[in-house]
């Protein structure tokens, strides 16, 4: 079927309809998101449909639109009614108009002033994107530099998109574009794809939990991890059969607290999940023991000794059967560790420093189930020697946050008179002043552009006839610069840079302060006239 700009009007109103009702799914394409930003820079992507048929146009790479050929472009390559996303950037900058544009890459911060061909159609769907629209490339197009001919008159590559602007378009905050390779000799074009993620892989166990043998009253913590980005489910289970999930436990850690005896031997795994699958870990396995309490007199525990005064920080406990057990040793309970008992029955004890007090302690001998087999109470000495203690130290450092450009001059700058082929004294531009005192120093670049200069009667002269010369007012910073060469009146801008901030570097709270001596040169063959331009500093983080 063909498909008019009346049937688009109709469309419109269609998607306000669909996306209310049941929403847009192109978000989740099989082939994965539209990455952002692309490689060409564009914060983002759309995809094009054919305007004639209603039918999916950009599924062969291979194949050429012409000139004037019906288009129209859409959020999804599956939905023709799905809306196109607005960048969070754009939103963040308050843009005001969106435009569809055609430039080469060194046009698009110009805005309307260096676009070759451009419109503001679009208007805003219901779901807060862009309703689809029109997009063939055509005298639709208003332009400068000789409008959307010298597109198809140069040929090369070029960019085709949405700009999201304030100032009537002057001003691109942030754009989605695609490029494009126009043949100047049959005036017809080609695209380049929607670059999108790759399709996310189920996930892989990365790390085994592992079993885990507490004392009750404490907590027992079991730890997995998985590829994929999924999400986590553990599940318990008393017989390593029948299992079931536990309520809230949807992290990689989790945390049975104050467990119980009751709970000992109960299993556990962890089960994650993403949108290509599923996998499940290991079970593993809670062992409970009873609290560990210290034995005295009234709870006839174990075989009492009286102890010898420990040798070296070694106490000795004898008669005790030969095996493996755990030595404690109170006022609070602190495991000593593992202990030996060979045939002989000795058993030696290291007592740590922090023991090592001048105090009477209790030292005793447990079995596997916390069962005491021997035990004493002892004085250990102190050393003779000078303890060490340690007091944290905190301190706070805070930023401003500030990431500002200010002061610069708005007044309209006079910059002087000169003849045909001469070139004015320089004129400052007045100080203004940079701010970088983020908490994250990535970084900045301060950029220059001019538009073209233009009189009355209509007559331009290039913007490369100004000329900028750099130069630092405030005190030194570590690693901020400024341009390297000043650009000479009447020659091209080779690079639009005035001043940068490496990685790292800062300006603290107060700033640092710049200016710049412009120039201008006329052209031997400008007409007389007093000529307008406007030049524009752009800060942006790196």
């Amino acid at each position: 079927m063909k498909i008019s700009l009346k049937w688009r009007a109709a469309l419109a109103g269609a998607i306000a309809i669909a996306l209310v009702g049941g929403g847009a799914a192109a978000a989740n394409a099989a082939d994965g998101d539209i990455l952002n930003p692309q490689s060409n820079g564009s914060a983002g992507s759309f995809y094009i449909w054919d305007g004639n048929t209603g039918e999916f146009a950009d599924g062969d790479p291979a194949r050429s639109y012409a000139r004037n050929e019906g288009l129209i472009i859409a959020g999804s390559k599956t939905d023709v009614l799905a809306e196109i996303p607005v960048p969070a950037a754009a939103v963040a900058g308050g843009y005001d108009q969106v435009y569809r544009f055609v430039a080469r890459s060194n046009e698009l911060s110009g805005g309307t002033n260096t676009w070759r061909g451009y419109s503001s159609t679009f208007v805003a769907g219901p779901n807060g994107g862009l309703l689809t629209d029109d997009f063939q490339l055509d005298s639709k197009l208003q332009g400068n530099n000789g409008g959307v001919d010298t597109v198809f008159t140069e040929g090369g590559d070029w960019y085709v998109g949405l700009a999201f602007t304030k100032n009537n378009g002057v001003t691109p905050i942030v754009s989605i574009y695609r490029t494009i390779h126009v043949d100047a000799a049959t005036d017809r074009w080609t695209v380049d794809p929607v670059e999108t993620a790759a399709p996310v892989a189920a996930p892989v166990v990365t790390t085994q939990p592992t079993s885990v043998a507490v004392t009750a009253g404490a907590d027992a913590v079991f730890t997995a991890a998985a590829s994929g980005d999924p999400t986590v489910q553990w599940q318990s289970s008393t017989d390593g059969t029948s299992w079931s999930n536990v309520s809230g436990a949807t992290n990689a850690t989790l945390t049975v607290a104050s467990v119980t005896v009751a709970q000992s031997l109960t299993k556990f795994r962890a089960v994650f999940t993403n949108a290509s699958g599923s996998v499940t870990t290991n079970e593993v396995q809670l062992t409970v023991t009873a609290p560990v309490t210290e034995p005295t007199d009234a709870t006839d525990a174990g075989t009492k000794q009286t102890l010898a005064a420990p040798v070296d920080g070694v106490v000795t406990l004898t008669g005790v059967p030969a095996g493996t057990y755990t030595a404690y040793a109170w006022s609070t309970p602190v495991n000593l560790g593992s202990v030996v008992v060979p045939a002989s029955g000795i058993a030696t004890i290291t007592v740590p420093s922090a023991l090592q007090d001048g105090n009477a302690h209790t030292i005793a001998l447990l079995q596997a189930d916390n069962t005491v087999v021997a035990w004493g109470n002892v004085v250990v000495p102190a050393p003779e020697f000078a303890l060490e203690t340690e007091t944290p130290l905190t301190a706070e450092v805070t930023v401003s946050g500030k990431f500002a450009l200010e002061g610069v001059r708005t007044a309209p700058l006079p910059l002087g008179t000169a003849k045909r082929g001469a070139t004015t004294a320089p004129v400052a531009l007045g100080a203004f002043t940079v701010t970088d005192d983020r908490n994250d120093l990535k970084g900045w670049t301060l950029n220059a552009t001019v538009a073209d200069f233009t009189n009355a009667a209509g007559e331009t002269i290039p913007g490369s006839a100004l000329g900028l010369a750099a130069k630092k007012v405030g005190d030194a910073v570590d690693g901020v610069t400024t341009r390297s060469a000043a650009k000479v009146a009447g020659d091209e801008w080779a690079s639009t840079l005035v001043a940068e901030g490496a990685a790292g570097s800062t300006t603290l709270e107060d700033g640092t302060q710049f200016d710049a001596d412009l120039t201008f040169k006329a052209p031997k063959t400008a007409k007389k006239g007093t000529y307008t331009s406007t030049l524009t500093l752009t800060l942006a983080s790196k």
